[in-house]
């Protein structure tokens, strides 16, 4: 009972940790909102759509929808809960590691060493800087690693192949990105059995096990995709499919750096002998695999390379391991005295400190900008339900806060929610993945009453839709550059001439709308 007290108390203590961090520099993301728009479309029965009506699958994060579908039904505020949630996935994650590095590696020399991977897990500011954004990363990467963790316990112990499968299932609802996961794995398992001249059947029928689990659930999503929008793929597929390598390389070069990461691919590149161990095969393999993908996925900002976190820092812990071990088996003890071991120690110190010394320094200046971003479009999407009616249209280069704050049927000017612009609309390489797509004379015909290109978000990687809609002769025929004023603001927004706004309304939400003079 006191174990169980204490351990309750350090995960409390590891949550609070996580929540403070995420606090400080972990603001919601934009693409959150999305999310809590379909959740809660969901629970007022209009289905998971973004917008009543219409049926575009605008998400990727079906497992989380769901969770935030029960939070919102159960009276809870979606932020706030989306946020809570992901600081418990991220403390999870934080004891499944630590568990499993105690476990896997007991019989390995320098038993102790096995604390450091969730110990530079807990600490990074890459994960922390996660935590808080409200999407999906902390379950996606909780669940992978369990499925992995799962999977290199089984193999010792000859278990079946069902919670593994499962695991990835789950993860895969999560995001579907999890069937590069279970690719990467099944290849480490061939690889291993080649390598290894061990019995390759054997090693296909358990691939087959836990993939014929994974297979049926990815067969029945896809069947109830397919039957509730008409796609085999999300829409958000179609925002993606192009690519774009230079931003998947910053976001792999970003992470690999300032985590420290580069050192798994040392630990990995180290020699032989590592390799001849099946654990860090099956992690060199699925780092490489996931990290192809980002690069070839554009990155989305960072977060996409998440899980590969602690199976980055369990190479980085058999990195430093070996000297250690090496000065044991040389009997000096304790064996952090050798100097090759100090020294080898003092170098990685150092670079992972480093690294989370300029993540703060970036971390900080993101946070202040997306906070300020946040409370903008939060009073601007207040401030357009004010003056709009509910059956108004509003169009948009920003798909979440303030649609979310507006409560009002939207276009989504970059696509990722409207099924034409994905598949058809104009192509910009040079923008930010998943902001490459416009069409000004499709979001024209549909007569929208207000064209909103004023959030701050929108001048960061959504220039291309800004720029096609402005360079439109049919803009100014149909629409008017109108004063608009909302809370300490003074805006111009484009207004359907067809179906004007009082150009002398203030606007502040929480207030009855006024007159000037009154």
């Amino acid at each position: 009972m006191r174990r169980l007290a204490v351990g309750c108390a350090a995960f409390a203590a590891l949550c609070a940790y996580f929540w403070l961090g995420a606090e400080w520099i972990s603001p919601l993301t934009d693409d959150a909102f999305i999310s809590y728009r379909y959740a809660e479309n969901l629970v007022d029965g209009h289905g998971v759509v973004f917008n009543p009506g219409e049926r575009v699958e605008g998400y990727t994060n079906f497992l989380w929808v769901l969770l935030l579908a029960l939070g919102y039904a159960a009276g809870f505020d979606l932020p706030g809960f989306s946020r809570g949630l992901s600081v418990l996935c991220a403390a999870g994650l934080v004891v499944a590691l630590a568990r499993f590095s105690i476990r896997y590696f007991r019989d390995e020399p320098v038993a102790g060493i096995s604390y450091l991977a969730p110990a530079l897990l807990t600490a990074s500011l890459v994960f922390i800087r996660h935590i808080g954004i409200g999407l999906e990363s902390m379950l996606f990467a909780l669940l992978v690693f369990l499925a992995v963790a799962v999977h290199l316990e089984r193999e010792r112990a000859s278990r079946s192949g069902f919670p593994v499968g499962l695991l990835f299932g789950l993860a895969y609802l999560t995001r579907p990105d999890a069937v590069v996961w279970l690719a990467a794995l099944a290849l480490s398992d061939l690889a291993w059995a080649v390598l290894q001249r061990t019995d390759l059947r054997r090693e296909i029928r358990r691939v087959l096990e836990y993939g014929s689990v994974f297979a049926v659930i990815v067969a029945a999503h896809v069947g109830w995709r397919l039957h509730y929008y008409g796609d085999l793929v999300p829409n958000t597929y179609y925002m993606r499919a192009a690519g774009n390598w230079l931003w998947g390389l910053k976001s792999v070069t970003f992470f690999f750096v300032y985590s420290t990461g580069f050192l798994a691919v040392l630990a990995v590149l180290a020699g032989p002998p590592l390799l001849r161990r099946r654990w860090a095969l099956c992690l060199g393999v699925l780092v490489a695999a996931y990290a192809g993908f980002v690069l070839r996925n554009g990155g989305a900002g960072g977060r996409y390379a998440i899980p590969l976190a602690p199976f980055v820092f369990l190479l980085i812990q058999e990195l430093v391991r070996r000297p250690l071990a090496s000065a044991q088996r040389a009997g000096i003890t304790p064996p952090w005295r050798a100097r090759p071991a100090a020294l080898w120690i003092a170098v990685v110190s150092a670079m992972y400190v480093g690294g989370n010394v300029y993540e703060w320094r970036v971390a900080q200046k993101n946070a202040w900008f997306s906070n300020y971003a946040n409370r903008n479009a939060t009073l601007f999407g207040r401030c357009i339900r004010e003056a709009t009616d509910p059956d108004d249209w509003v169009a948009s280069v920003t798909a979440g806060v303030l649609p979310y704050y507006a409560r009002r049927p939207v276009i989504d000017m970059l696509g990722l929610n409207d099924r034409h612009i994905a598949r058809k609309g104009k192509f910009d390489p040079q923008s930010l993945p998943g902001h490459q797509r416009s069409d000004s004379d499709y979001v024209l015909d549909r007569r929208p009453r207000i064209i909103f290109m004023n959030d701050e978000r929108s001048r960061v990687g959504s220039v291309h839709a800004i720029d096609e809609m402005l360079e439109n002769p049919r803009l100014h025929d149909l629409y008017e550059l109108t004063p608009f004023r909302c809370g300490r603001f003074d805006l111009e927004i484009f207004v359907s001439r067809a179906q004007p706004i009082d150009a002398d309304r203030i606007l502040i939400p929480g207030e009855t709308t006024r007159t000037r003079g009154d």
